[in-house]
């Protein structure tokens, strides 16, 4: 699977929500300048990124959004991206002024996806102000939440004891979550195959090959099409090898066809959703985002009363949120296969 590149890669992506932020008064200076650094390292659009750095900082991030207006962007990508800082932003100011920002935010926004839902939202909620605070709070929080899939209005059991978990520690408790859900449900089929691909990821240098591999076991992307030769051509850009195809397939026979409303689909979809909302971003735009994929599956699984992994096992993937850097509250690169109940049988749940 294609996660991006070029324009409409997500570091650039990123960077425009960098320029949107600091252009209505937030100070994302620090991180934009760290970004452009980042994607020269990266080969990431060098001349557009040379020019960049070239300017002082307002220039650069006015004409950041001068070029998103003329290149398209992953306009999904762009929005999970975009609702999370606002979300960030909107738990730290009042939120008259709050909602002054999201509106000039959202005229610098371009017209053909300003228009649509959630980016629309920015754009009139605080006109609730003046006489109903709640219904402007909810409209915001409509916005925030869209991209987070079928999450009930009920919480169960507060996510602060993943606050202090990393990034790669959050992911591993979500292929826990999906093995224990795949084995309750579906004790008689072999998972080791989507096993393997779920937890080569930590192992990865980057989780954008890290995507590539595990997209091959989303049931929506591999079962789009009928036949290997399609799937092969049109969902994984001829990257798809037939006995691969062939060995995942039949692990979802009689269970699904890759309908997106089918529960397991959904399973399989939140880890890719979470992968692709941390990639090139930083922990604080994705660090609430990435606690409601945690939610969403724990929902799923306590629909189905199925035992929570046991939260000692995130031992390994603490932080101080304090005194930690950027690095160390991502994870370590490491080898986690040691907590798969499926690839260990001797591993108790």
């Amino acid at each position: 699977m294609n996660s991006g590149n070029g324009v409409d890669g997500m570091m650039f992506t990123e960077l425009c929500v960098l320029a949107l932020l600091y252009a209505v008064g937030y100070d994302t200076k620090e991180k934009y300048e760290k970004l452009l650094d980042d994607m020269l390292l990266r080969d990431e659009l060098t001349d557009v990124v040379l020019e960049l750095e070239s300017m002082s900082v307002k220039n650069a991030t006015l004409h950041t959004l001068s070029l998103m207006n003329v290149n398209a962007i992953d306009t999904e990508l762009f929005g999970k991206m975009l609702m999370n800082a606002c979300q960030e932003m909107y738990l730290k100011e009042p939120i008259h002024e709050f909602g002054k920002r999201m509106y000039q935010l959202w005229n610098l926004i371009p017209s053909e996806i300003g228009e649509n839902e959630p980016f629309y939202i920015l754009a009139y909620a605080d006109d609730f102000l003046p006489y109903d605070e709640t219904s402007c709070r909810e409209l915001y929080e409509k916005a925030f939440n869209y991209y987070i899939r079928h999450v009930p209005e009920s919480d169960i059991q507060d996510m602060q004891q993943f606050e202090n978990i990393t990034l790669t520690g959050r992911l591993c408790y979500l292929f826990m979550c999906v093995e224990r859900y795949l084995v309750t449900l579906y004790p008689q089929k072999d998972w080791k195959p989507i096993a393997k691909r779920m937890w080569q990821w930590t192992n990865q240098e980057y989780w954008e090959t890290a995507w590539d591999v595990y997209s091959e076991i989303v049931p929506e992307f591999i079962l789009e099409f009928d036949i290997y030769e399609e799937t092969n051509t049109r969902a994984y850009d001829g990257n798809l090898k037939k006995e691969d195809y062939d060995e995942i397939t039949v692990c979802f026979k009689g269970i699904t066809n890759g309908n997106a409303d089918d529960e397991i689909c959904q399973v399989f979809m939140i880890p890719s959703d979470f992968g692709s909302l941390c990639e090139y971003s930083s922990f604080s735009y994705v660090d609430s985002g990435t606690l409601d994929f945690l939610k969403q599956m724990r929902i799923i699984l306590e629909k189905h009363h199925i035992a929570f992994p046991d939260m000692s096992f995130m031992d390994n993937f603490r932080f101080d949120r304090n005194h930690s850097n950027e690095r160390e509250k991502w994870g370590k690169r490491v080898n986690t296969e040691y907590l798969s109940i499926i690839l260990n049988s001797d591993l108790s749940n």
